[in-house]
């Protein structure tokens, strides 16, 4: 959904940087008319079960809130097989390029799951340079 909005040059209706301009503004339609469009996309994308809790939010924002808060917390099982699969996950008989690929999926996967820290003491930059040398050595 996420690459389907920024394709669209729309996420920064769900990321809320996209703010909502006074009443008075002349933006204001604009901003409502795509507002309704992002959050119509996201309603068609989640199963009718779901649009039903979500659909009296006024704004795109809130419900793109509500679906991280409410799916987010099921991440924990997913994340534990992930991990799993990369400590047990070795080349065997694939190909470098298929190995690669496999481990890269891994990686990005578990990347998007976890929670993004912001680090302004720059210890993180040492766990980002160990595993960006562990991509890099292929």
């Amino acid at each position: 959904m996420a690459m389907a909005l920024t394709a669209r040059n729309k996420h920064g209706f769900v990321d809320n940087t996209v703010a909502r301009p006074s009443p008075n503004d002349l933006l204001y339609c604009a901003w409502v008319r795509c507002n309704s469009m992002v959050t119509s996309w996201i309603l068609n994308a989640v199963a009718r079960e779901i649009d039903d809790s979500l659909i009296y939010m006024p704004t795109c924002h809130e419900v793109w809130i509500d679906l991280c808060d409410w799916f987010q917390q099921s991440n924990a099982p997913r994340i534990y097989q992930i991990k799993k699969l990369l400590s047990a996950f070795s080349q065997g008989s694939l190909s470098v390029s298929s190995y690669y690929t496999k481990l890269r999926t891994l990686l990005d996967e578990l990347r998007d799951y976890q929670l993004a820290f912001v680090c302004n003491c720059g210890l993180m930059k040492d766990w980002v340079n160990i595993a960006r040398n562990v991509l890099c050595s292929f």
